[in-house]
C-alpha cells in the first residue's frame, strides 16, 4: 500500500530569511512549495532601499535578485484565531505586527489547504508555543536550524511526522486517485521567472461514460427472446410440414398404381 504524503506549503518568516544565506533559501524549495506573506515582501522590498542595518539591507536586496528567478509565492492570505494575538501587557510592537501577521497567514493557508501541511519557519519561540497549543492537525512550528537540516538531509522533523500521522488518523490526507490538488493560495504574487516556460500539450479529455437506462436493457433483452422464440416455432412448423409433404407423396405414389393396375385387368 502507498503512504500518501502530504504536499508542504513552507512559510518563512523574516527572522529566518535574515539568519540563512541565499544559498540555503534555495534549498528550501527541497522540503515544499515556499511562500512569503504579503506584510514580510513589502518589508523586504522596503528594507531593500532605506534599512538602517547594512546586513538587513543586503538580505532585502539578496532575496530581490533570488525571488525573480524561483518559483516562490506571495501570500495574503489571512486568518485570525483566538490565540494569535499579543500578550497581555506586551508592547505591539513593529516585530510582534510582523510575527503576528505571519502565523495569520500560515493559519489562513492551513484551513484553505486542508489537504496539505503548512510549517511556519520562525525563530520566535513563543510563536512556535502558540501554534502547538493551537493543535491544528495539518499546522505547525520549526525553527531556522531544524529547517535547514530537513532542507539539506531530506529528514523530516519531529514536529513534521506528527503533524502527518495527525492527519493521517484524522482522515484529511486524499486517496491516492486524488493526489496532486492544486494549493489554493488567494491573492497570491507568482515570483517571475526569467526563463521561459514552455506549456506542455493539453491532453485529450476522455469521452465520458453514459450508462444505457434499464428499461431500455429489458426492452432489448425481450425483444431478442420474442425473435428467438419466433424463429423456434417457425423452424418447428416448417420441419412439420415438411414432414407431412414426405409423407403425403409415397402414398399418391401407391394410388397411381392401384388405379394403372385397375385399368390393365378392365
Amino acid at each position: 500500500m502507498t503512504t500518501i504524503i502530504p504536499p508542504v506549503l513552507l512559510i518563512l518568516d523574516l527572522s529566518i530569511l535574515s539568519s540563512t544565506s541565499t544559498r540555503e533559501w534555495m534549498g528550501f524549495s527541497r522540503v515544499g512549495t515556499c511562500i512569503i506573506p504579503k506584510i514580510i515582501y513589502e518589508e523586504l522590498r522596503f528594507l531593500s532601499d532605506r534599512a538602517p542595518d547594512p546586513d538587513l539591507e543586503r538580505v532585502a536586496r539578496d532575496f530581490q535578485r533570488l525571488y525573480k528567478e524561483s518559483n516562490w509565492k506571495v501570500s495574503d492570505v489571512v486568518a485570525y484565531h483566538p490565540m494569535l494575538k499579543s500578550a497581555t501587557g506586551e508592547a505591539y510592537t513593529k516585530r510582534v505586527r510582523l510575527a503576528l501577521a505571519v502565523s495569520r497567514t500560515a493559519y489562513g493557508l492551513s484551513q484553505e489547504n486542508t489537504a496539505k501541511l503548512v510549517v511556519l519557519a520562525v525563530s520566535d519561540r513563543n510563536l512556535q508555543q502558540k501554534i502547538y497549543d493551537m493543535q491544528i492537525p495539518n499546522l505547525c512550528a520549526i525553527n531556522g536550524p531544524t529547517l535547514l537540516q530537513w532542507s539539506q538531509t531530506g529528514q523530516r522533523p519531529i514536529a513534521v511526522i506528527q503533524k502527518i500521522q495527525q492527519m493521517r488518523s484524522g482522515g484529511l490526507l486524499p486517496d491516492a486517485a486524488h493526489r496532486g490538488t492544486p494549493t489554493r493560495i488567494q491573492g497570491q504574487t507568482n515570483i517571475q521567472s526569467g526563463t521561459k516556460k514552455h506549456t506542455a500539450p493539453r491532453s485529450g479529455i476522455p469521452q465520458p461514460y453514459v450508462e444505457m437506462p434499464h428499461w431500455i436493457k429489458d426492452l432489448v433483452s425481450t425483444l431478442l427472446a420474442l425473435g428467438a422464440l419466433a424463429f423456434a416455432v417457425g423452424l418447428f412448423w416448417f420441419l412439420i410440414k415438411h414432414a407431412n409433404s414426405q409423407y403425403a407423396a409415397p402414398q399418391q405414389n401407391s394410388t397411381r398404381t392401384v388405379l394403372l393396375e385397375q385399368s390393365h385387368c378392365v
